[in-house]
């Protein structure tokens, strides 16, 4: 089980693209700043309906995306990342 976090916006980096390539079933994907506006554009809806979605509210709410995403996915405070660091037994990061 892989927590795969990625935080660049996927206009200004490829690390989403290649995170869904290798991403495994039970694996889980952490959205955070910039990236978040991934879970907001239709073209990334299918391919993160697939798997275990995360972001973090501070950043949607920063960037004025609460009522915007497109994507169902769990809403976790900053906070929660380092739960969510120890359940997982790898972290990468995609930035």
């Amino acid at each position: 089980m892989i927590l795969h976090w990625i935080k660049q916006a996927p206009q200004d980096d490829n690390g989403l693209e290649v995170c869904l390539e290798l991403i495994g079933a039970n694996d889980t994907l952490l959205l955070s700043q910039n990236a978040v506006i991934a879970a907001c554009q239709p073209r990334w809806r299918q391919a993160l309906a697939n798997h275990k979605v995360m972001v973090i509210e501070q950043d949607v709410i920063a960037r004025g995306l609460s009522e915007k995403l497109l994507v169902e996915c769990d809403r976790i405070e900053i906070e929660q990342v380092i739960d969510l660091s120890i359940e997982h037994q790898k972290v990468i990061s995609w930035s």
